[in-house]
């Protein structure tokens, strides 16, 4: 495997390499969330699991994406910005939310439909 075949998959997916690691680290932290007790499937305990967890990480991968010296070797407008931190902040969601949902068919599901939206709303 070539050093940089990290680097190659995180740029498949139009990723900095810090924003990807960002989005491994949040996902491991994810994985060993879930197995806290009331933690183990979506639901409002992992939604606010998570609200603690992402932001802080998520804003600085995307603040460093958009440095002058990341900048400099691709030129982006600042909607192209907006547009680029928006994309991966979908990608980490998504992320976070099929490791919620092989928690819950790890735990098992009291109500999944409810459960899911309570995850992506915040409410219950």
């Amino acid at each position: 495997m070539p050093p940089d075949h990290p680097r190659r998959a995180f740029a498949a997916l139009g990723l900095t390499r810090g924003q990807g690691y960002v989005l491994a680290g949040t996902t491991l932290a994810a994985c060993l969330l879930g197995f806290v007790p009331l933690f183990g499937g979506p639901g409002y305990e992992s939604a606010l699991g998570l609200g603690l967890l992402l932001p802080l990480p998520v804003a600085c991968a995307c603040a460093a994406a958009q440095s002058p010296r990341a900048m400099a070797r691709r030129s982006l407008s600042p909607l192209g910005a907006l547009l680029s931190a928006l994309r991966y902040a979908l990608i980490l969601v998504c992320v976070q939310l099929v490791v919620l949902l092989l928690h819950g068919a790890r735990a098992g599901f009291c109500d999944a439909g409810r459960a899911c939206s309570c995850s992506s709303s915040g409410r219950p």
